[in-house]
């Protein structure tokens, strides 16, 4: 992707470089996540239902969604440098137009990267809805859900106003879930400990279902970050 703009160069963060070269990391990094996505890709299709190729694949595509919308933001940051660029000559007409076709293809690969991320989400779901007695079972709250995930897993949670926090023995238990299911401590401990303090504020739900939900994700999925936060909150929203 990169070659379209070799050649051209500009002002970035006070230092003058190559574009090509600014990109080199990004461009890298979105090369190595779509390649490890399609290695869980292919393996998938021996086995659909495969949690763990699922939840790999989920999180390359969503590294490469976001390395890729931090390349867009970069290639567009430098329109006033190209249009000056162009206006005294140490850009040329042909460079320039390479640099706005390095944005289209960029923003088509945007809407790739995003369409395979839903299209994933839909698989995470179905593996869910078949696993959805087990996950049902904890905390004896979270009801009704295959066909929750099933209709909204690809959808954003609305947001629909901020629970009170509850009482502190009620979010030591919530927290105490998220420990005794994963195991995780020092940060990793903290992080999954913020989603559920999060989660148990954002959405009208309790802590323990908060974490009863995050625990069962990572423990089951392996995920992490925002996908863990996403998929758990859509657990929780569920509640009744």
């Amino acid at each position: 992707m990169a070659d379209r703009i070799k050649g051209i160069t500009v002002e970035i963060g006070g230092d003058t470089t190559g574009l090509s070269k600014a990109l080199s990391g990004v461009n890298k990094e979105i090369r190595d996540s779509t390649k490890s996505a399609s290695g869980c890709k292919s393996l998938i299709k021996l086995d659909p239902t495969n949690s763990e190729l699922l939840a790999q694949k989920q999180k390359y595509l969503a590294s490469a969604l976001g390395d890729t919308k931090e390349k867009l933001t970069e290639l567009k940051s430098v329109q006033d440098r190209m249009d000056e660029g162009l206006k005294n000559g140490s850009v040329t007409q042909k460079q320039y137009d390479a640099w706005k076709r390095e944005i289209v293809a960029t923003e088509q690969e945007l809407k790739k990267l995003d369409e395979q991320c839903k299209n994933t989400d839909s698989s995470v779901s179905a593996t869910l809805k078949q696993a959805g007695s087990k996950i049902q079972e904890v905390g004896g709250k979270i009801s009704g859900v295959g066909e929750g995930l099933t209709k909204g897993v690809t959808a954003p949670v609305m947001a629909i106003g901020a629970a009170s926090l509850a009482a502190f023995g009620e979010v030591d238990s919530g927290l105490d879930i998220v420990e005794a299911k994963t195991g995780a401590t020092g940060k990793s401990l903290e992080s999954m400990n913020g989603m559920v303090k999060e989660l148990a504020t954002e959405i009208p739900t309790d802590f323990e279902t908060a974490g009863s939900a995050v625990g069962e994700v990572n423990t089951r999925f392996g995920l992490t970050g925002d996908a863990l936060k996403k998929l758990s909150g859509q657990l929780s929203s569920l509640q009744r």
